[in-house]
This record gives structure tokens, C-alpha cells and sequence, in this order.
């Protein structure tokens, strides 16, 4: 079951209070203007109660409308998810169409997802609960250009996910699967191998390769910033080890 309603924060309220007072002090303007121009009550009626009323109903028309659409807008901004053992296409389903995010999902991906919010989620929050709730049932979410494949975590490093050289990106989700390729400086790739591969689950590679002394690894974002600090760590300059001391009253052939 997928609910949507309207979420007003005290933004939403404070402009809605802005525009009520906008047409009453308009309003009220418009009355003292009139009675000045018109002090005989018949004339006053004749010549502009009528137009004015007219005129009023518009105002307070439009200013409902404006108030609607408001409302409106907030409403299809905000969503509260409540999934309780829902077949998991209709759930990335339900999720797609809020999101606007195009999802194809992998024949071998099925089951039942449960996927609750306490309170309304924007766009992101509700993709990124999605993909959260995916990935405790050993599915995977794999960003392709405009498309969203799910699929087999097994199966996510062979689906053409973004390949990073110069660092895990920041934009990245921290449950987006990626390639990153780590370019060590100081320190052998081949060394560093076994510190990095039981960081990572036995399903995504990671590779050394000497020729360029680099580590190939496919893995969630949020892992790979962990792993980016380990190897930031570990690859630093070594030191030469030696150290130039100075005598001021010796010969340094007798020491």
C-alpha cells in the first residue's frame, strides 16, 4: 500500500499566512478607498458594492486555488511507505512511478519486500529506502545511465556500473554498486591485496595488478570510501631510514 498526503512544515504555513493577510489588508485598503470616494450610501451601493462583491469573489477564488495548488505540490512531494510482505516488483514498482527513476528488474529477482516509513519521505529518501530494503535480500541496485537495473548482488559487478579513477565520487549513493580502481604510490598493490579482499564480500572482486600497481574493486560506495581512508593509510612514503648526526667534540672515523 503506497500513501501519499501532504506533508506542511511551518515554511508551507508561514506563506499560506502570508497570503491570507496580503488579501485582507488588500481588502481592507479597497473599503477605505471607496468610502472616501463615495460618503453618500446610495451611491456607495449603487456604484460599487455590486462591482466590488463581484470582484471579491474572484480574489477569494483565486486565493483558494493558489492554496490548493500549494497543497498539491507539497502532497506529491512527500510519500509514506507502507509495505508489509508486498511482492517485490510491485514495491520497486510503486517506488518507480513516485521517483520518476525507470527500473527494469532482472527475471531471477523475486520474493516479498517489506518496506515501512514512519513519517512522508522526499524523492531520494524513498529511493534510497528502496535500495536499503534490496540489499538485505541480496538484491542489488546498478545505475546505468537514466536506467536502474536490479539485480543478484552476484551479478552486479558484470552490469556496467560507473568505473571512478580518481577517487569514490561524492554524489555517490553508499548503496550504489561501482567500480573504483585504486592507484597505489608508495606501496606494492600485490601487499596490499590481502588487507583489502576480506573487507569486501566474497561476491565482488577485487584485483591487483602489478603492471601498474593498481587495485581494481567493485563494491557499494559506502564500503569503498572505508577502504579509500584504509589504502590512504597504508600507501604513505617510507622512510630512508637514515639520519645525519653532527659531533661537536669527536672525530667521526673513532666513534
Amino acid at each position: 500500500m503506497l500513501n501519499m498526503f501532504s506533508t506542511c512544515d511551518g515554511q508551507d504555513t508561514k506563506a499560506n499566512r502570508t497570503l491570507w493577510l496580503t488579501c485582507i489588508s488588500l481588502l481592507r485598503n479597497l473599503a477605505a478607498s471607496a468610502k472616501a470616494a463615495f460618503p453618500n450610501t446610495t451611491a456607495f451601493r449603487t456604484n460599487l458594492v455590486r462591482p466590488v462583491r463581484f470582484a471579491l469573489n474572484r480574489l477569494l477564488l483565486s486565493a483558494c486555488l493558489l492554496l490548493g495548488i500549494a497543497a498539491a505540490t507539497a502532497a506529491q512531494d512527500r510519500v509514506t511507505l507502507n509495505f508489509v510482505n508486498a511482492d517485490l516488483e510491485a514495491v520497486v514498482r510503486a517506488v518507480s512511478h513516485f521517483t520518476g527513476r525507470t527500473f527494469v528488474i532482472e527475471p531471477r529477482v523475486k520474493g516479498t519486500l517489506n518496506l515501512q516509513s514512519q513519517k512522508p519521505m522526499s524523492r531520494s529518501r524513498a529511493l534510497a529506502a528502496l535500495t536499503a530494503a534490496l540489499r538485505l535480500q541480496g538484491f542489488a541496485v546498478v545505475e546505468v545511465g537514466a536506467i536502474s537495473r536490479v539485480v543478484p548482488e552476484a551479478d552486479a559487478k558484470f552490469q556496467g556500473g560507473p568505473v571512478d579513477i580518481s577517487g569514490v565520487p561524492r554524489s555517490a549513493r553508499g548503496d550504489q554498486v561501482i567500480t573504483h580502481v585504486f592507484r597505489l604510490r608508495y606501496e606494492s598493490a600485490t601487499n596490499v591485496l590481502p588487507v583489502i579482499r576480506p573487507l569486501v564480500p566474497p561476491n565482488n572482486p577485487v584485483i591487483a595488478y602489478a603492471g601498474s600497481n593498481v587495485l581494481v574493486v567493485t563494491d557499494y560506495a559506502d564500503n569503498l570510501r572505508r577502504i579509500e581512508k584504509i589504502i590512504n593509510a597504508i600507501d604513505v612514503e617510507k622512510s630512508s631510514g637514515t639520519q645525519v648526526i653532527s659531533l661537536d667534540h669527536a672525530i667521526a672515523t673513532d666513534m
